[in-house]
């Protein structure tokens, strides 16, 4: 392996060891899982600085830092008889492009699936820096803030039965 093959190797390593893809997956595939937060701002994004095309996907923000995890527009491969659609995969940090890859659209019977793809030879730019590390942690507040909000009905609810119980001498 040359230098630069090694170099390429490192970077999907890097990613994928940030859970970059399935973080990206996520927030793209579930926008409407998330929430903001009083410290996290999360929210639908279709414009940002660093890109002239429109994108689509979310922002996040928090302690004044801004992390864009969206898309451009996506495009049919070109394949006969393919359901898959490709664009560019794109996050920025504080308006500077700092992750540029291929994403990918496959439509199904049931809706459809964003996935970024963080192989070798789908990373087209890469500056690593501290946003690989905020990103998991803005994605483990955010999960964990929507399976709180899960839980508080199924928590009510198992209240108002449990009122309703007459264990007696049991």
């Amino acid at each position: 392996m040359n230098e630069n093959e090694a170099k390429i190797q490192k970077a999907a390593e890097v990613l994928k060891d940030h859970r970059i893809g399935e973080i990206a997956k996520a927030f793209l595939n579930n926008p409407y899982r998330f929430d903001s937060m009083p410290t996290l701002t999360f929210a639908r994004c279709t414009k940002l600085s660093c890109i002239d095309n429109e994108v689509n996907g979310v922002i996040l923000t928090h302690d004044g830092n801004e992390l864009a995890i969206v898309t451009t527009k996506f495009e049919i491969s070109a394949a006969p008889d393919s359901s898959t659609f490709y664009a560019d995969g794109i996050i920025s940090y504080n308006s500077e492009l700092v992750l540029k890859v291929t994403a990918t659209k496959e439509y199904a019977e049931y809706g459809s699936s964003i996935d970024f793809s963080i192989y070798p030879h789908a990373i087209k730019s890469m500056k690593a820096g501290s946003w690989l590390n905020m990103m998991g942690s803005y994605y483990d507040m955010l999960e964990a803030d929507a399976k709180r909000r899960e839980e508080e009905p199924r928590k009510d609810k198992d209240r108002q039965q449990a009122s309703y119980i007459d264990l007696g001498d049991y």
